[in-house]
């Protein structure tokens, strides 16, 4: 007998996510871009759109269980890159393979953090946008989930 679990997240929640946060999140990711490994990992196609993101939650949950706020961090930019993707590159295009990748992900994340930054808090979003917002807020539940293993 095997047990099954199914969870659906009726709304997104992007207006519970801030824009300064979520510049934060951003500007972290784009730093994280910077690493050597991570530019290997890109070229890859580790972050594309076609790649699922439970990895992402299982780096976060072992980072917390450790108490290592880098890894933590590393793990929410791993997962920004990966909303980016599937986001703005759904075809897996752009973001898929080779070395434009890392250009694709550092002009994407460029415009969102101008776009955010423009913003005011409270102002609605365009949808590309909201949903970027939306796809970051969704990792928190993941989170919450994989924290009681479910993951």
């Amino acid at each position: 007998v095997t047990n099954e679990h199914s969870f659906v997240y009726a709304t997104s929640g992007f207006n519970a996510v801030t824009n300064s946060l979520f510049v934060s999140f951003l500007k972290e990711a784009l730093s994280y871009l910077g690493r050597k490994e991570v530019k290997s990992q890109v070229e890859e196609g580790y972050f594309s759109s076609k790649v699922n993101g439970d990895q992402d939650v299982a780096n976060f949950m072992n980072a917390h269980a450790a108490r290592d706020s880098h890894a933590k961090e590393d793990a929410i930019s791993q997962r920004v890159l990966r909303c980016v993707a599937k986001n703005f590159d759904p075809d897996a295009v752009e973001s898929c393979k080779g070395t434009q990748a890392l250009g694709f992900f550092q002009r994407t994340l460029g415009k969102a953090i101008a776009y955010y930054s423009n913003q005011y808090q409270g102002q609605k979003d365009s949808v590309e946008y909201q949903v970027l917002k939306g796809m970051l807020r969704e990792f928190e539940c993941d989170a919450l989930w994989g924290y009681h293993g479910f993951i």
